[in-house]
């Protein structure tokens, strides 16, 4: 990082994040239809493991886990995205948690050649207590 840049503001990702934010689970039972090409799970069909997390994300989860170990973490969204469009997500009609309480982690996989490129992003949401 260039000495004259500043770092980045935590909350400004979080927001971000709540505005381009679309419940797909409420989507689905508003439209009675199924979203094409997407997956949705609610979690008492799929709930949300951690030892189904994949490795980095489930790194990442323990070492905020071991550096903030009064906080409570329940494990309440997950999504698979492929090249920006999700295919597999597990969510309720619950909306993201509060500013203060939403943490995210992900992580992001390339896969590019000269004639391919695949980027996977896996996205936790847990809610803070």
């Amino acid at each position: 990082m260039d000495q004259n840049e500043s770092s980045p503001e935590p909350i400004l990702f979080i927001r971000k994040l709540q505005q381009n934010y679309i419940n797909y689970y409420k989507l689905q039972a508003a439209t009675g239809q199924p979203v094409e090409g997407v997956t949705v799970y609610h979690p008492k069909e799929k709930p949300i493991l951690v030892k189904q997390l994949p490795p980095g994300i489930r790194a990442q989860l323990q070492e905020y886990k071991d550096n903030y170990p009064e906080q409570e973490i329940r494990l309440v969204k997950f999504m698979r995205s492929v090249n920006g469009k999700p295919e597999l997500l597990i969510e309720d009609e619950s909306d993201l948690p509060s500013e203060s309480q939403i943490l995210s982690i992900s992580q992001t996989i390339t896969v590019n050649t000269d004639e391919l490129i695949r980027v996977i992003t896996d996205l936790l949401i847990a809610r803070r207590t």
